[in-house]
């Protein structure tokens, strides 16, 4: 499987040609590294341990 980085990187190169149609984006979330890379991200945010606009954490 690709690594992430490199799968974001090249959808968001692809994302400028707004006639570029995207296929078998699902096949991506069977990467758990997906979601460690999404985990690493969201944990960092300084905002994440605090409750939210429904006052849930």
């Amino acid at each position: 499987m690709r690594k992430p980085t490199d799968v974001l990187n090249s959808l968001s190169d692809k994302s400028k040609n707004p006639m570029y149609k995207y296929e078998r984006l699902y096949r991506n979330l069977y990467n758990p590294e997906f979601y460690l890379l999404a985990y690493k991200n969201i944990y960092t945010n300084d905002g994440s341990m605090t409750p939210g606009v429904d006052g849930v954490r």
